[in-house]
């Protein structure tokens, strides 16, 4: 069974600390209502498949959490060792390793009126939070691209028009949106595979292990 032990500490009170037997696993609170940690298990809509995966792993784990662009920070600089929640893109593959599909993470683009057919033609201006996988399923190549610190940012951006579309998850849509729904059109955008993302310096047989037990968990079997 895997030992749990809890850190909810900034990332430079986990590099303060040393600790180098447990796994450093930086939970994203950009995605807090997907898995975040409470009680000493990961909870939330998709917290249950990732508890999974260490629960198989079977090794002690440091859980801290952190905003999505400084957990890939720590990772892309080998100071932390695995982030969760994670979907792929090329550009992620570059400084880390991708641990295998555990689940498929679907994406809708969000207006105020029905995009025409032709949308990926027009040149919109699309709102996503820095470093979100979602600029991937962008496939306009005039489009432009509206960068924010926060998904709280965005529907005000729509409403006044200062962006089209806004692109998220499915899973967080309606939080995002915050009862808005039913005054905007979903059209879909795509999916894309997510799981977790590991430190490249990971010994590789802690690698193949962490990777067998995302294969044993995930939803795509």
């Amino acid at each position: 069974m895997v030992k749990l032990r809890i850190m909810l500490a900034t990332i430079m009170l986990m590099v303060a600390s040393g600790s180098s037997a447990a796994l450093r696993v930086i939970v994203s609170s950009d995605m807090a209502h997907l898995v975040d940690v409470e009680d000493s298990k990961l909870v939330g809509t998709i917290g249950s498949l990732y508890q999974c995966v260490f629960d198989h792993a079977e090794e002690e784990v440091v859980f801290i959490r952190a905003p999505l662009k400084r957990g890939l920070l720590e990772i892309r600089k080998h100071r932390a060792d695995i982030l969760i929640p994670l979907a792929r893109s090329a550009n992620r593959d570059e400084f880390a390793e991708f641990g295998g599909t555990l689940l498929g993470a679907d994406y809708v683009f969000v207006s105020k009126s029905r995009l025409p057919d032709n949308y990926e033609k027009l040149g919109l201006t699309y709102g996503i939070p820095r470093e979100f996988v979602g600029r991937d399923l962008i496939a306009d190549p005039d489009a432009i691209i509206e960068e924010v610190s926060d998904w709280s940012q965005l529907p005000p951006l729509l409403q006044k028009s200062r962006i089209d579309v806004i692109v998220v998850p499915t899973l967080i849509a309606s939080k995002v949106l915050a009862g808005l729904e039913k005054n905007l059109f979903m059209k879909r955008a795509g999916t894309i595979p997510a799981s977790l993302y590991m430190s490249s310096m990971l010994e590789q047989e802690l690698q193949a292990r962490i990777l067998e037990a995302v294969q044993s968990c995930s939803t795509e079997k």
